[in-house]
């Protein structure tokens, strides 16, 4: 398998990304993108580390084939969320970024809250 080889096999198989929604995230258009899946451009230096950035692909791997696809395990739940996250409109892209920033604040509370009861019956002994 070759370079344009990994590139839909990345996109298509591992994120089940159309090329519109891949090309976007690192800034390319369909058609450049789709250009470099056939072959017909060379892939620069700032996309390969474009797609490594965005997608936590593993370099190595992109450019020789060698080694594991995801730089992070990335596992099936999150490939999902990404999924459905690139099929949002800005609108809900906003709500949802909200409703993940108000889950974390809440954790962020009741780990404070449990650390501090935690100081205060360490007190207690």
């Amino acid at each position: 398998m070759d370079l344009k080889d990994r590139l839909k096999f990345l996109r298509r198989d591992k994120l089940k990304l159309t090329q519109e929604k891949f090309a976007k995230k690192i800034n390319l258009t369909q058609s450049n993108y789709h250009n470099l899946e056939r072959g017909r451009y060379n892939i620069t230096n700032r996309v390969i580390n474009d797609i490594a950035r965005e997608y936590k692909v593993n370099k190595i791997w992109l450019l020789e084939g060698k080694g594991d696809i995801f730089e992070k395990k990335i596992d099936e739940t999150v490939l999902e969320i990404m999924n459905i996250y690139d099929k949002m409109d800005d609108i809900e892209k906003k709500y949802l970024y909200g409703i993940a920033e108000k889950l974390l604040e809440i954790r962020l509370k009741h780990n404070k809250e449990t650390l501090q009861k935690a100081r205060k019956n360490r007190g207690k002994k």
